[in-house]
């Protein structure tokens, strides 16, 4: 079942009818992938991945991002291809993003976070923000990392950071970081498996 297989890989119960598996199948197999996409991306919406974005690296061939580490992601296709000639499509699940230009983000920023860096890294870079200003790209690491402890502590519940990397001339887009892997999928019109199955 394609259809109910991107569901289930996207973590949901939700399940297709027959009609509809048979329609992405069919599409499929006339090659018309401009169906299979509406499809694809319909299952994505409907299992909450609303952000359309873009990941390029120098890796070919990428089917699981790294668990540990943050992953940054653009909604600007041209601007990620700066940092790799292989360009993903891809979906991601935000709902709850750690946003410094939120008032109560800020001050969590700056009372709680930049404190903490300073101590644990004693570098210059991490200064309080102004009003309005968003995460920098340069502290963003060290900031996804400190949200994991707090969100495991249950300090806070976040499920992501939005971060600035724009500049005039590279990117108008903010920079996008999810907490968890499990919220990034492949917005690929098809995925095959080792046999060249559709699945």
């Amino acid at each position: 079942d394609p259809v109910a297989e991107v569901m289930k890989m996207m973590g949901e119960n939700t399940r297709f009818s027959e009609a509809q598996d048979a329609a992405y199948l069919a599409a499929v197999e006339r090659g018309d992938m401009e169906t299979a996409q509406r499809m694809v991306d319909e299952a994505a919406k409907a299992a909450g991945y609303s952000e359309k974005v873009f990941h390029s690296s120098k890796n070919k061939g990428i089917t699981v991002f790294q668990r540990l580490f943050p992953n940054f992601f653009s909604k600007d296709r041209e601007y990620t291809k700066g940092y790799g000639d292989t360009t993903y499509d891809l979906w991601l699940k935000i709902e709850t993003p750690f946003n410094t230009e939120n008032d109560d983000h800020l001050h969590t920023y700056n009372e709680k976070f930049v404190p903490y860096a300073v101590e644990a890294y004693g570098d210059s870079r991490y200064q309080p923000l102004k009003k309005g200003e968003k995460v920098p790209f340069t502290t963003a690491d060290a900031l996804f990392h400190w949200l994991k402890g707090q969100t495991r502590s249950g300090e806070t519940a976040v499920d992501g950071v939005v971060v600035n990397e724009r500049t005039p001339n590279w990117t108008k887009s903010d920079t996008l970081v999810p907490m968890e892997a499990s919220q990034i999928k492949s917005a690929d019109p098809v995925t095959r498996d080792a046999d060249g199955n559709v699945i």
